[in-house]
């Protein structure tokens, strides 16, 4: 079992999770994705990101 002085030695840096349903192409970390294909085959996208690009007109 881990104690409080323990568990203080591990630091974690989280970034977002984005979890998604959609037909419009986006942008992973600047990596294109057909989020359609994903959506179609998994009803759902989820990545940890730093960066989520989608165009404007998709919204």
């Amino acid at each position: 079992m881990l104690e409080n002085s323990e568990t203080q030695k591990f630091k974690t840096v989280s970034t977002p999770i984005f979890m998604l349903r959609g037909f419009e192409p986006i942008k992973v970390n600047g990596i294109e994705l057909n989020l359609e294909d994903f959506t179609n085959k998994f009803q759902l996208f989820a990545c940890n990101a730093t960066k989520l690009k989608q165009d404007k007109s998709a919204l």
